[in-house]
């Protein structure tokens, strides 16, 4: 019953630790964060648009 005891104490804090950091976490302020950084990128090419053939043969196996 002590084993049970200590793991259920254990689990315990952990999610304790987890929902602690959940609740604290700047949710805001990534946002912002991100938003800033995709106004940075002048131009993006989706994985499709390969300049060579091989390549996207490579990449992509059949």
């Amino acid at each position: 019953m002590k084993f049970l005891t200590i793991l259920a104490v254990f689990f315990g804090v952990i999610y304790l630790a987890l929902a602690v950091h959940f609740f604290s976490f700047d949710y805001e302020k990534k946002a912002d964060e991100i938003a800033k950084f995709s106004k940075s990128i002048k131009d993006v090419k989706l994985s499709t648009s390969f300049e060579n053939q091989a390549y996207k043969d490579f990449v992509y196996a059949k």
